[in-house]
């Protein structure tokens, strides 16, 4: 493990971010925060419904997190969990600041409840509309922001100096002014929340879905090139995503086109966090050649677009599984 090469005087915080709906053992990380005093933030946002060894995803350490919309029939909505009550009055703190009502959002749905409407399509619209209409007015308002002294225009330099580790603290304070200004989150709606609260009784049965066409994959995926994830005893995936682990990256490459033009979306395919700017300043002395290597061979399949639909999960493992791509 490479976290004692990375770890430091001026390290805040180890974020554990399992990916596409997968448990993943967080109790080796933890130990290693715990015994160097750093906080241990739980980032489980694609993790709803995970189980690793009787807990579940978003309850270990000192903070959790969960997103709705990767595994719900939501549009927007999240959740940070913590037992701590000092960091609970923290987060509810930063969440009056940074969250916003939306004008546009409030019309649409006070609309929706005197209409008495409970159609999911005009709530999305709602939704599109409205973020589209927040994003063109952030562009037209200011498309410059205040850097120490004099307007630098967009994001590259910010990127230049983080890559050069020359962000200045009253830099990054003239940022952080400008996304409390510009970039406020919009506050969830009662008619979103109630949508929301619904959903959850959902959840079991997507989790179900999903585990039914992990499972086909596993039945049905057999090209000898590829690594599998095995889910550790005593623990529950939930399928974001089945990604399969490719050794040959033409022909992972090959596949994706395939499966591009057969309609498939893929996505979920991530640079490593050590490669992003905002990283810059790390030990890249480590090498983390594993993350490099996933990075660069890993094929997220769908799972979630295809809920129950075995003849489209059949058409998928048949692509990966075609010998004549190469």
């Amino acid at each position: 493990m490479h976290f004692p090469k990375v770890l430091g005087p001026s390290t805040k915080a180890v974020i554990f971010a399992p990916l596409f709906g997968l448990p993943v053992d967080p109790y080796p990380t933890l130990e290693i925060a715990t015994e160097k005093g750093i906080a241990f933030i739980d980032d489980s946002a694609q993790a709803l419904g995970v189980e690793i060894k009787g807990k579940k995803a978003g309850s270990f350490g000192d903070i959790g997190i969960l997103t709705f919309n990767k595994s719900l029939n939501v549009d927007l909505g999240a959740a940070v969990t913590t037992n701590n009550e000092e960091l609970a009055t923290k987060i509810k703190q930063i969440r009056e600041e940074y969250e916003s009502k939306s004008f546009p959002a409030t019309i649409g749905y006070r609309l929706i409840e005197f209409s008495r409407l409970k159609s999911r399509r005009i709530m999305k619209t709602i939704f599109r509309g409205d973020k589209y209409l927040r994003r063109l007015m952030r562009i037209t308002e200011r498309k410059h922001f205040r850097i120490v002294d004099g307007w630098v225009e967009g994001s590259p330099y910010v990127l230049k100096s983080w890559r050069s580790n020359t962000l200045t603290t009253d830099m990054t304070n003239q940022l952080m002014s400008y996304y409390r200004t510009y970039s406020h989150k919009r506050k969830l709606e009662k008619t979103e929340i109630v949508y929301l609260k619904n959903e959850f009784d959902n959840l079991d049965r997507y989790l179900q879905d999903r585990r039914r066409i992990a499972k086909m994959y596993d039945e049905l995926i057999v090209e000898s090139d590829l690594g599998k994830f095995i889910v550790p005893k005593n623990s529950a995936a939930s399928y974001i995503r089945y990604p399969v682990l490719f050794s040959n990256r033409k022909r992972l490459s090959r596949r994706i086109r395939k499966l591009t033009q057969a309609g498939f979306h893929v996505d979920g395919r991530y640079e490593p966090l050590h490669k992003s700017p905002f990283f810059g300043g790390m030990n890249k002395s480590s090498g983390f050649k594993e993350s490099i290597f996933v990075s660069e061979h890993v094929l997220p399949l769908p799972v979630q677009s295809l809920n129950s639909d075995s003849k489209r999960a059949q058409k998928v493992a048949s692509i990966v599984n075609f010998s004549s791509f190469g």
